[in-house]
């Protein structure tokens, strides 16, 4: 009769390892998308408002409209930069936030 038991103990503990390891993968693939997605839709919306506060003046160089724009580009160092060059030799339109620096 003890060999029953331990028998089914060392199922039972074989299977709930078995299912904590599942559980353990499945909400870190459920995590990792969730985070995967916020990003996307995050930087998403920070690229379409970027190209809204954009706009061309007659000279064709590029400037923002900065009241469309999120204050967070305003604020030094803020870790929200841009900076968006249309070729190798125009000048670079950056958000404040990058104070003097450039982006690679």
């Amino acid at each position: 009769m003890r060999s029953l038991e331990h028998r089914l103990q060392a199922g039972l503990a074989i299977s709930l390892i078995i299912l904590m390891v599942f559980l353990g993968w499945a909400q870190i693939s459920v995590i990792k998308e969730l985070t995967e997605s916020f990003i996307h839709s995050r930087l998403e919306h920070d690229s379409q408002s970027l190209l809204a506060s954009l706009k061309l003046d007659a000279n064709g160089s590029l400037s923002t409209v900065e009241t469309r724009l999120a204050t967070v580009y305003s604020q030094p160092f803020s870790g929200h930069y841009y900076q968006i060059m249309v070729s190798d030799n125009s000048d670079a339109v950056r958000s404040r936030s990058l104070w003097d620096s450039t982006l690679e």
